[in-house]
């Protein structure tokens, strides 16, 4: 079985055999030849770089040396050097046509949101699926799409409505927390002073609680709670 690593030791191995008495020899020439090429062949095939391009700096002066290539890909550091590589490919890579996240936030009419920073791919998906959908609708028959929406009204009578706020009463209900919250104020005031206030919190508390209850339950309605 060929794989990247067997194909590297063999070069490997052909290079340490190649004496400068030997670098003359047909066959392992052209076994070291043809070993590059079935790596070449097996990395095009997976998608891998053929080769990298890399050069070293030298961290004290920060100096390059000049590029090399090399068909394995060359660690970061080495021996003090920081190590500068570019992977080569034997095709173009392809690069995405869009960002992975959304740059800004996102508002598709009618009803679905998409805050900065969610994955595009939530947004194409969401397309994709609306445009399913409208094609079904473009798809069915007049008696078919009444249908459907006689449906869709059915369901949105099921779900629990929550009930309606009289302007007038959520005034009155507002008033009388304002004024629960300014007496409340001058009692504690008085009480940190002189204790001079004539009155006590608990009467109205007990003369607003119908109001207080009536805004925290039309609060907990609109919330769905």
């Amino acid at each position: 079985m060929i794989s990247d690593r067997l194909l590297l030791e063999r070069i490997r191995e052909l290079k340490k055999a190649a004496t400068p008495a030997s670098l003359t020899d047909a066959e392992l020439l052209e076994e070291l030849s043809s070993a590059r090429a079935k790596l070449r062949v097996y990395r095009e095939a997976s998608g891998e770089p053929v080769a990298w391009m890399f050069h070293r700096a030298q961290l004290p002066r920060g100096t390059w040396w000049p590029w090399k290539l090399s068909f394995k890909q060359p660690p970061e550091h080495k021996g003090g050097f920081r190590i500068e590589s570019i992977p080569l490919y034997a095709s173009s890579q392809a690069v995405p046509e869009y960002p992975e996240t959304l740059p800004c936030p996102v508002h598709l009419v009618p009803g679905l949101r998409l805050g900065k920073g969610c994955k595009t791919e939530t947004l194409l998906i969401a397309l994709q699926r609306r445009a399913e959908y409208y094609a079904g609708l473009d798809a069915m028959t007049p008696e078919e799409r009444a249908k459907h929406y006689a449906n869709i009204e059915a369901f949105k009578a099921m779900l629990p409505q929550p009930a309606p706020v009289a302007p007038e009463d959520l005034r009155r209900s507002f008033e009388a927390v304002a004024r629960l919250n300014n007496e409340m104020y001058r009692w504690t005031s008085c009480m940190s002073y002189n204790g001079s206030y004539v009155g006590e919190p608990e009467g109205l508390l007990k003369r607003n609680i119908r109001e207080i209850e009536r805004i925290l339950d039309r609060c907990k309605s609109d919330k769905g709670e």
